[in-house]
């Protein structure tokens, strides 16, 4: 029965069965993991919102049969303010999605884990989205290999490189004029 303590970001987070939740986590040491929290979906539980996508958790894994199994967990940081900014989350949800998808189970990468969680950080600040944007889409390509220097790009041309490295064609995400409400096309 060996239980270990990691700091984790959770990068997608789904009911399973009736009460319990499975989450993809990105750790700093060993990387991508997916876990099982037992009973975490049960209405009565009062912190059924902290394992959600965009929350970095404290969290004791023990080594299940098919999953690491959740034993307890407790919220480092949970990025409130960018659920207060409709294209804010739109891209912090995209980034997410662009790191679930490049690195594997059990691969160690702890400049991602770090570039993930301070382009969070900015997104939680409401940063501008074009300094976000090319914070992430630059040090994204050059860690992972796809640039090897620094240049400032239009964010299609980051798309498009990262698209390819990925194996599938990527869009920005949805953008509302945070003014008018309306969908920026």
């Amino acid at each position: 029965m060996s239980q270990s303590t990691h700091t984790v970001l959770i990068l997608e987070s789904k009911p399973f069965f009736e009460h319990d939740k499975r989450c993809i986590c990105f750790t700093k040491e060993t990387g991508k993991l997916t876990c099982l929290a037992k009973y975490a979906a049960k209405p009565s539980k009062k912190k059924v919102w902290s394992l959600e996508p965009l929350t970095i958790a404290s969290v004791t894994l023990f080594k299940g049969k098919s999953f690491h199994i959740i034993t307890n967990y407790s919220v480092t940081h949970h990025f409130q303010n960018i659920r207060t900014s409709f294209n804010h989350l739109q891209y912090a949800l995209f980034f997410t999605h662009i790191i679930k998808k490049c690195i594997n189970e059990g691969q160690e990468n702890k400049q991602l884990f770090n570039l993930i969680q301070e382009t969070l950080t900015l997104c939680n600040k409401l940063a501008p989205l074009s300094k976000i944007k090319s914070y992430f889409y630059n040090n994204f390509t050059r860690f992972e290999g796809i640039q090897t220097q620094e240049t400032i790009k239009q964010e299609s041309q980051y798309l498009n490189d990262i698209g390819h490295y990925l194996g599938y064609r990527l869009n920005p995400p949805l953008q509302l004029d945070e003014r008018s409400k309306t969908l920026v096309k």
